[in-house]
């Protein structure tokens, strides 16, 4: 059915991009971006695979692009953080996190990267967390995933001793 093809694309993309295979997951998001041009998960998907290619003019157009559509987007904020990593894009981007449960947005983002297989960038969104159990959970389990055994405890410490009030483990990945 062609309503779930650019859906189908970006997947195919985002599995070629956690196995590295960069060229063929920007043929598949540009494929998906045919089928439906407003969808932000596929300017998510080409934002990331620009970045990683290192086209920079691409990066900016589709990151911008993507503001367009989404002025608010947390992980377009996230991204310019991440590449310029400043005081000025940091605070832009978690500023404008203000859910009442905020954590789960970076939660939410910290997924998104790490089901791309961008362990670095998923990290990197934990450490802006606010405090948070589920956070420190996901952050130890990345720590010890970079064989960082010392600041893995020192996650799973924290996220032990503290209180389970409005923690709601509702997420696969949990």
């Amino acid at each position: 059915m062609p309503g779930y093809k650019s859906a189908s694309l970006n997947q195919l993309a985002l599995i070629a991009l956690k196995e590295n295979r960069l060229e063929e997951a920007g043929e598949y998001v540009m494929d998906a971006g045919l089928y439906n041009g407003l969808d932000i998960n596929i300017y998510k998907t080409a934002t990331v695979i620009a970045r990683l290619r290192g086209d920079e003019s691409g990066y900016k157009m589709i990151l911008q692009r993507l503001l367009t559509i989404d002025p608010l987007c947390h992980f377009a904020a996230f991204e310019r953080h991440f590449s310029v990593r400043d005081s000025i894009t940091k605070n832009a981007f978690t500023s404008k996190i203000t859910s009442e449960l905020n954590y789960e947005t970076y939660i939410e983002l910290a997924l998104w990267y790490f089901n791309a297989g961008l362990e670095n960038e998923a990290s990197i969104v934990l450490e802006l967390c606010p405090e948070n159990p589920l956070a420190d959970y996901l952050s130890g389990y990345l720590a010890h995933r970079r064989k960082d055994e010392k600041k893995s405890y020192s996650y799973l410490d924290r996220a032990n001793k503290a209180t389970d009030e409005l923690v709601f483990p509702f997420r696969g990945e949990y």
